[in-house]
């Protein structure tokens, strides 16, 4: 039996404190006493949501940009056939497609991470800094369960 009430990819608790981790090994060990708040609700999984949002915005607008650039300017030099830049406008354009097909995935998956919520633990430390844990593999196994007797049973003491 593991010593500690549940673990993830991301935290475990153990009957004294919050460990956070990465790839599994513990970098920050949190004890009860140091968080000032817990909270369990639906929220968006990363910190600097609008920053995600401006990024993916920009790779997805300035892809569309630039297709719409070759598709116009690549058009007008394929109608004629005789420019001497003809197969290149072709070559460019499935250059395009390649990358930006690239471009504007990447961008549809960091608004994604950016605007639809999911369902995060908040902990907040008294010295003011928060950390934002995702609880989607505890859904998953239906662990949270534990967590939230634990949760309850702590709030009692």
């Amino acid at each position: 039996m593991s010593k500690y009430i549940v673990e993830t990819e991301q935290f475990r608790f153990s009957n004294y404190e919050l460990h956070l981790l990465r790839s599994r090994f513990p970098y920050k060990k949190i004890s009860f006493e140091e968080i000032d708040k817990i909270t369990i609700g639906r929220g968006i999984r990363i910190k600097r949501a609008l920053v995600a949002l401006l990024f993916g915005l920009i790779l997805f607008g300035g892809s569309i940009y630039v297709f719409l650039f070759f598709t116009i300017y690549g058009n007008s030099m394929m109608e004629d056939g005789t420019g001497p830049y003809a197969f290149e406008a072709y070559k460019g354009l499935g250059q395009f497609f390649i990358m930006g097909g690239f471009l504007i995935s990447l961008g549809a998956v960091a608004i994604f991470q950016a605007v639809v919520p999911t369902w995060v633990l908040k902990v907040g430390i008294k010295e003011g800094s928060t950390h934002v844990l995702s609880l989607k593999k505890l859904i998953q196994t239906k662990e949270v369960l534990k967590l939230a007797r634990f949760y309850a049973q702590d709030q009692q003491t």
